[in-house]
């Protein structure tokens, strides 16, 4: 008996050295892939190097880093913007006539520069003319003789009465940037009134369990404790936002006429639906 245990414990211990050195050997294999994947993403990782480098890429070049003009008007300083124009205006020049000037000739007329969106056109058409032509990217390329049509379209009817140069006729003085700021302090004020003016449609419901002669007693009571709570809540809002009764009976009344509108329309609506 004895015998055959150490016989059996032999070949166990003979079966695991086997399946010890068959892992060991996956194991070699996977080590050999791994280098041999490792060795493939180092020698990719030097070739994009190199063709960046041939391609003038780089760090701090290239994609990643941009020439540092600004794009627009308000990014220019201030006392750098008629220099900034001027480079536009010869780009202009000699890129945009030298090379499309049967298109933009007739189309862009020499004021442009006095249309601060006319000059940002200009800015942006450059940059795609950058990027398609001298970087030799097609999709750009593509991009920006779409736009040169687009943006020579909105030049002609931005400077449509515009007068000619040299016809004594003085070109309009370029307006004032508009400043729409106060009309956030507008939004705030109609959402206060939009909100107290929910309490009150809110509360215009209990008024017709205070008016049933068959509410209950309990029911009054409860539709009017609701009442008197939403009436404090909207006078607090209208509190806070410094609201007068003037101007809240003026927005209620408004506010209560676009309602009647919204249902007559959502009336006929439904009245013209088929039946089915």
């Amino acid at each position: 008996m004895l015998g055959m245990d150490l016989g059996e414990v032999k070949a166990g211990i003979r079966e695991l050295r086997e399946q010890q050195q068959d892992i060991l050997d996956r194991l070699g294999e996977q080590d050999a892939r791994h280098e041999r994947t490792s060795d493939r993403l180092r020698a990719l990782t030097e070739t994009v190097s190199a063709l960046d480098a041939a391609g003038g890429g780089g760090a701090g070049s290239g994609e990643d880093q941009e020439d540092g003009r600004p794009l627009d008007w308000v990014q220019v300083p201030a006392d750098a913007r008629l220099a900034w124009v001027r480079e536009r205006a010869e780009w202009v020049r000699d890129v945009l006539m030298g090379n499309w000037g049967d298109l933009a000739q007739n189309r862009l007329r020499p004021c442009w520069p006095l249309h601060i969106t006319l000059v940002n056109d200009m800015s942006l058409l450059e940059w795609l003319y950058e990027e398609g032509y001298r970087q030799r990217r097609l999709l750009s390329a593509t991009d920006f003789r779409r736009t040169v049509e687009v943006l020579l379209d909105s030049a002609e009817r931005i400077t449509r009465t515009c007068p000619q140069p040299g016809s004594g006729v003085l070109h309009p003085v370029p307006e004032t940037p508009r400043d729409d700021t106060a009309q956030v302090d507008r939004l705030g004020r109609d959402l206060d009134l939009a909100r107290a003016y929910a309490l009150y449609r809110q509360a215009q419901t209990l008024v017709a369990v205070l008016r049933d002669g068959e509410a209950t007693e309990e029911e009054r009571a409860r539709a009017r404790a609701q009442y008197n709570a939403l009436g404090e809540r909207l006078q607090a809002i209208l509190h806070a936002a410094q609201v007068g009764k003037q101007e809240w009976e003026a927005f209620r009344a408004q506010a209560s006429r676009q309602d009647e509108k919204r249902q007559h329309l959502y009336s006929a609506a439904s009245s013209e639906q088929p039946k089915t």
